[in-house]
């Protein structure tokens, strides 16, 4: 589940927990204490308000699209569009509890296309605490894309949605967690814990997916070494949607390592089974990865992975989700900084034994930034997307953004 995790005194990170129960929990908050909403470090931008720091962002884009649609005969077309956008985060000074926000809105003008115009918007919030043995966090979320929303941030390991759709879609999402860790030694701890998550997702053809996931977990936890920590973790999800309930039962082990402030790792593997009411019964491979290099001062890079079985939608069967994304940044000067990512995303109904369900798709994204002053900057992107579709889409962008 996207449950939003946060160190004493640092920033809020969510994380994709469903599939991996508790593991997520505490290994998150012990290996990435990073922002999660804002998805950039606390430094000299914005201005305070009281207890609370408020970062305005304005930003305008202009972009082209070889497949803004597809015409009846097959063909696609093509068109420029531009989006002015503003944003606006909040986030409070460290505290024993710790609170992060953000509100957007933009509109896409396009060319030719003008029926196609349409507005967009991204507005959510966090809180939670790290207190320990006591561990809580409440977050909600409300977005409306007009594309595929494949982004990733390695700093807070913030990974896209549960369903991506290259139309226009409407998601909302609320989760909550409450977790207790016991010592029970200098090296060995437990750690049960309660997770619920809410999901909605409107698409552009008027269908939407909708489904509720319970999960408890226990966990135990080994240190190893100073900067490595073993887990054994067991989890029941009970996933509910109009159609159908799916109960899972998961066993995982895994390990986690903190080389440095900048570099570290997390991974967790182990077997699932699951019964729905009318998908069925499978067993499977569950588990996740993510981990973080900063190998200079100017390069870094990362990976992240899951495998995942996640309630079906539109009256459909029950899935099983694989992801794999990874990525690196280069800061060619203290100016000037460029980002490259790549997402291979595959979704296959529990019931389709042929394959002839399978949905795979695959990003690749490559983007760089140019500040002119501490404040202003330029940047360039360009996107490339195969997915189901004949034609592969590629965008093609230029920005300017003056962050206050």
């Amino acid at each position: 589940m996207n449950l939003f995790k946060m160190t004493k005194g640092r920033k809020l990170e969510c994380k994709r927990l469903m599939g991996c129960g508790l593991q997520g929990l505490i290994v998150a908050v012990w290996l990435f204490p990073s922002v999660l909403l804002a998805q950039h470090a606390r430094d000299a931008e914005g201005f305070e308000l009281g207890p609370v720091r408020i970062r305005p962002v304005a930003e305008v884009l202009g972009a082209y699209d070889n497949r803004v649609m597809v015409t009846g005969s097959g063909d696609i077309e093509g068109d420029l569009y531009s989006e002015p956008a503003v944003t606006l985060y909040l986030e409070n000074n460290p505290a024993r509890y710790d609170f992060s926000a953000k509100t957007g809105y933009g509109h896409r003008f396009y060319r030719e296309y003008a029926e196609l115009d349409d507005d967009f918007y991204n507005a959510g919030f966090a809180i939670a605490s790290d207190d320990r043995p006591l561990k809580l966090g409440l977050s909600s979320y409300l977005k409306k894309t007009l594309g595929y929303d494949t982004a990733y941030d390695p700093s807070s390991g913030q990974e896209p949605g549960a369903i991506l759709t290259g139309g226009t879609s409407i998601r909302y999402a609320t989760m909550a967690s409450i977790a207790y860790e016991k010592n029970l030694t200098d090296r060995l701890s437990i750690a049960p814990s309660y997770d619920i998550w809410h999901y909605f997702q409107d698409f552009e053809d008027g269908t939407d997916a909708e489904w509720q996931e319970h999960q408890v977990s226990l966990q135990l936890g080994y240190g190893y070494t100073e900067k490595t920590r073993l887990f054994l973790t067991g989890y029941y999800s009970l996933q509910t949607n109009d159609d159908e309930e799916g109960n899972i039962g998961a066993v995982t082990v895994g390990a986690a390592g903190r080389m440095s402030d900048k570099t570290s790792w997390v991974a967790h593997i182990g077997v699932a089974a699951v019964d729905y009411e009318q998908s069925g019964t499978d067993q499977g491979v569950v588990g996740r990865l993510q981990a973080k290099w900063n190998t200079t001062e100017k390069i870094s890079a990362y990976i992240y992975g899951s495998s995942k079985f996640q309630s079906g939608y539109n009256a459909g069967a029950a899935q099983q989700v694989y992801r794999l994304g990874y990525g690196a940044s280069w800061r060619v000067a203290s100016y000037w900084s460029i980002w490259a990512q790549v997402l291979h995303d595959y979704q296959g109904d529990l019931l389709d034994m042929s394959g002839s369900d399978e949905d795979v798709k695959n990003f690749v994204s490559i983007r760089t930034e140019y500040d002119l002053t501490h404040r202003f900057a330029l940047g360039a992107s360009i996107k490339y997307i195969m997915d189901e579709e004949e034609f592969d889409q590629t965008i093609v962008a230029l920005s300017a953004a003056y962050r206050y």
